[in-house]
């Protein structure tokens, strides 16, 4: 999956952004005077932010994320930045079973947290979905069976997708070059994009 790289890319890319909001409102405050900026990223735009001579910002002409500033890599409509919460919500919605995580828990509650694996999870400043169980002996989904994934086990799953390289393409194959155009038969295509 190469989800490590993408996490840490989005991370860094986040920070970039929110640094250069803190400069123009920090400007404007300092001058009494208004502007804008195009906010890019590791060479991606996205969109113009603008403040008044207050201070205030005036995020409508945003491109591709949210006011937060926060740019999220994962899934389709880049609803999650946090590998924590895209394996949490893995084995919620792939595969049935509730994980509690006691780090997802307190940044959804607005706490500070560093997972790990060493990202920060900072709840005053991002907002994360609660794990879909409220501790390791909620039933959340009336099936007996309480404590269905041990904390650790996400612990070791952000370990290993941060760490785990994303594999070369190597050679293409026949059977390679069919599967490519099969999916862009179907339409998986317009989600899964080619690097």
């Amino acid at each position: 999956f190469g989800l490590g790289l993408q996490e840490m890319i989005a991370d860094e890319m986040t920070r970039s952004l929110r640094s250069q909001r803190d400069e123009i409102v920090e400007q404007a405050t300092a001058t009494g005077v208004g502007g804008s900026t195009t906010l890019t990223a590791k060479g991606v735009q996205f969109g113009t932010l603008s403040v008044d001579s207050g201070g205030n910002l005036d995020t409508s002409q945003l491109e591709g994320l949210d006011v937060d500033l926060r740019v999220k890599p994962f899934f389709a409509q880049g609803s999650s930045f946090s590998m924590r919460d895209f394996i949490v919500g893995g084995f919620k919605d792939e595969m049935g079973l509730q994980a509690y995580d006691p780090d997802l828990a307190a940044a959804a509650a607005g706490g500070i947290v560093t997972t790990p694996s060493g990202m920060i999870l900072d709840g005053e400043t991002d907002y994360f979905s609660a794990p879909p169980v409220k501790g390791p002996l909620h039933d959340q989904d009336r099936d007996g069976v309480v404590n269905e994934v041990d904390p650790a086990l996400v612990d070791f799953m952000e370990f290993y997708l941060l760490n785990y390289f994303k594999p070369g393409i190597g050679s293409q194959t026949d059977r390679t070059g069919e599967g490519l155009v099969k999916m862009k038969e179907i339409g998986c295509t317009s989600c899964h994009t080619q690097n």
